[in-house]
């Protein structure tokens, strides 16, 4: 990330908002997390689906807990990105704003 390597630059004049790019990376990271686990649940979830059919119980063949699972992690995953992506335009724009404020 370009927040991440500029770190080092701006490390003797002082970080204004750093708590907002902390949030914003943590915000970030939960996308990636997220969609680990979707990936994990949906391979569970068509084993147990396969394995219900084979059983010849075409009714509980969808309705294993991983499958309810995947919706949630799919929601999860976009608004924490979307509030990821706010937090990092604020602490770009309140930077900003304090960088002008010092010339």
């Amino acid at each position: 990330m370009v927040s991440w390597t500029i770190l080092p630059e701006i490390g003797s004049v002082g970080l204004e908002h750093g708590r907002l790019l902390v949030s914003a990376w943590v915000f970030l990271t939960i996308p990636i997390l997220s969609v680990g686990l979707s990936f994990f649940s949906a391979a569970k979830a068509a084993s147990r689906a396969i394995d219900a059919l084979d059983e010849k119980e075409s009714q509980s063949a969808f309705d294993s807990s991983w499958n309810k699972l995947i919706p949630w992690l799919n929601a999860i995953g976009g608004i924490s990105f979307a509030i990821g992506l706010i937090l990092m335009l604020c602490f770009a724009i309140a930077n900003y704003s304090s960088a002008v404020n010092l010339e």
